[in-house]
């Protein structure tokens, strides 16, 4: 149960981030609150290990789908220090496909690399999640 809730709060955190509103993602930029959000992502998984209950202790993987926020926060971090030191610049994600509902003229300054790199913070997490069922 706490899985399935920590699982369905982390995948709508990263959808809001970078595809619903992905300026949202701007947020992240201030260091203090990015911290807020990694040790967040850190308690999560601890919390479902406490949480699991007898029947779970011979299937110690179920608490693997927990690290799905964790891989995005440090994801992220990454990848927007790699814009930083390229573009000298944070990371641009775009609306590109959102356009009709919000309009930021950042994200039209997004170049390619920052498009793989949305396209990653979505799919590199979504995939470990599947790996691990």
């Amino acid at each position: 149960m706490i899985k399935t809730f920590i699982f369905t709060l982390c995948f709508i955190l990263i959808w809001l981030f970078t595809a619903v509103y992905p300026p949202l993602h701007k947020i992240l930029r201030k260091q203090k609150t990015y911290y807020v959000f990694l040790i967040i992502a850190i308690a999560l998984p601890i919390v479902t290990f406490f949480s699991l209950s007898k029947n779970y202790e011979n299937n110690p993987q179920k608490i693997f789908p927990t690290f799905f926020f964790l891989i995005f926060m440090l994801l992220y971090k990454y990848f927007d220090n790699y814009i930083l030191k390229k573009y000298r610049r944070n990371l641009i994600l775009s609306i590109k496909f959102n356009h009709f509902f919000w309009e930021d003229n950042e994200s039209d300054k997004q170049t390619s690399t920052e498009l793989l790199f949305q396209l990653l913070l979505l799919g590199v997490p979504l995939a470990f999640f599947l790996i691990t069922i």
